[in-house]
């Protein structure tokens, strides 16, 4: 790689119309670096390639700075002409920065075979993790109890789960650690809460008007001990269903997609 040439998708700017840039990437946790360019060109010669590179969202840099090449973002800063006879350009490049890959994550000492992993820069928020787990049934069943979403497959003789496990860094403080449903989405909940009680409490009372449930039957439905109407492992495979979903995978890249 030369020392003289910034390349931008091969395309040749000097090395003096950069500024070399470090930051640390919040996914990899690495320091990645950037290139700050400014230049000026008279007349119309390569403004076309130059407008055509900053049209792109990613570009392959070669880097003199760090003598390294990488994927970056692109991004126009500033721009200015005169008379149409000269331009000057202002754009930054930022090293894309990567998610770690890995292929088992441990839990309590047990290792577990990962089909996908998923990071999610939130800014400020920090950074969501994300693994997709395929199980076997004894395994499926080591790792309930993380409220995450997962899913039933079966292919020929072979039935596996794939299992959601949302990752929390050490570091945050365990008050940080829930996340709570908060304005309209709150509001939301607690109206539907309520209207599905109302509803069943009003089918509960017309039940036992009309003599298919004693009354004795109803007051304990709709009584205070409600845990004590089903036994606790019932109990838990309600609260285990309710995070079903047709495909664990595909629960995973959907909730990648609307948060970025």
């Amino acid at each position: 790689m030369t020392h003289q040439q910034i390349r931008v998708n091969n395309f040749p700017f000097h090395s003096s119309f950069g500024s070399p840039v470090r930051f640390q990437g919040n996914l990899s946790g690495k320091t990645l670096a950037g290139i700050d360019v400014a230049f000026h060109i008279e007349g119309s010669g390569y403004s076309s390639e130059v407008d055509a590179l900053l049209n792109q969202d990613v570009v392959t840099v070669e880097d003199p700075f760090v003598n390294r090449s990488y994927r970056a973002s692109i991004r126009q800063t500033s721009y200015s002409s005169t008379n149409g006879r000269a331009a000057t350009y202002r754009f930054e490049l930022r090293e894309i920065d990567m998610t770690p890959e890995f292929k088992i994550l441990e839990i309590e000492g047990h290792q577990y075979p990962v089909a996908r992993y998923v990071e999610r820069d939130r800014g400020d928020e920090g950074v969501d993790r994300d693994a997709l787990l395929h199980l076997s049934k004894e395994q499926f069943e080591e790792v309930q109890g993380g409220g995450m979403n997962w899913s039933l497959h079966e292919e020929g003789d072979n039935t596996y789960y794939k299992q959601i496990v949302h990752l929390v860094p050490i570091e945050i403080p365990v008050s940080n650690k829930i996340n709570f449903a908060i304005g309209t989405e709150h509001q939301a909940l607690v109206r539907m809460v309520c209207s599905l009680t109302a509803r069943f409490e009003a089918l509960v009372n017309e039940l036992a008007q009309n003599n298919v449930i004693s009354h004795e039957r109803s007051l304990a439905i709709l009584g205070d001990d409600w845990k004590g109407l089903l036994d606790t492992q019932r109990i838990d495979e309600i609260i285990r269903q309710t995070m079903k979903v047709p495909d664990a995978d595909e629960e995973l890249v959907s909730g990648n997609q609307e948060l970025g």
